[in-house]
């Protein structure tokens, strides 16, 4: 594994800061060019590229996704993302943002179900936050549910404003469960609470996800 930094900032601070800690492989992104092809809404993030010279991971943003990261890239030492299709939802219960006590996914589920892992502090959610919530206006009788699991703490989650149930999950207990390890992500379940798909990862394919709910409904 390669691992190449990407930085801005003046030239002489970076060469001064990489010469302190003994890092190489830093290239100077003064004017942020590369940064922004990334389309990177923060740092630190980091990305996988292949042998091919080709995107293979999500954008991870933070330093507990780009340890999961990397630990992927190191030999899948890291979490492998996504439950088997067939899984049952993990058991963990956790307090409700309306303040109605605490429950498990599965006493949630009352028919097929996407579950959306969120974290309000995310640049990656904030780009995909409207497109949620006109999802939940256009949502049609018959069509999955949407479920969200958020991170951060009560105030900051209610402020997102989603009309679907929503868990508080400050620690990512119950998304490190369904091996999710970055925002947003989601995840189909059926009626009876068992994973129905891979794991959405990205505004790309949690849109994905959610426009083929909505067809399927219609």
């Amino acid at each position: 594994l390669t691992v190449a930094l990407v930085s801005g900032g003046e030239p002489s601070t970076v060469r001064e800061t990489a010469s302190t800690h003994g890092v190489t492989n830093v290239l100077l992104d003064t004017d942020l060019v590369v940064y922004e092809a990334y389309e990177a809404n923060g740092t630190p993030s980091a990305v996988i590229v292949g042998d091919d010279g080709r995107i293979a991971s999500w954008l991870a943003a933070g330093a507990d996704w780009i340890e999961s990261l990397v630990g992927q890239a190191l030999g899948g030492r890291g979490r492998t993302p996504g439950l088997p299709v067939g899984a049952r939802a993990p058991e963990l219960r956790l307090e409700q943002l309306d303040g109605s006590g605490a429950v498990s996914v599965d006493e949630l589920v009352g028919g097929p179900t996407i579950v959306l892992f969120w974290n309000p502090g995310c640049g990656y959610c904030r780009a995909l936050h409207e497109e949620i919530r006109g999802w939940e206006q256009r949502r049609e009788p018959g069509s999955p549910s949407l479920l969200v699991v958020s991170s951060g703490d009560a105030e900051e989650v209610r402020a997102e404003g989603f009309a679907s149930p929503t868990l508080l999950d400050p620690e990512w207990d119950l998304a490190g469960a369904f091996g999710a390890d970055g925002t947003p992500m989601a995840v189909l379940l059926d009626a009876e609470g068992r994973v129905a798909g891979p794991l959405a990862g990205g505004a790309d394919q949690v849109l994905a996800l959610l426009g083929s709910a909505i067809r399927v409904g219609s």
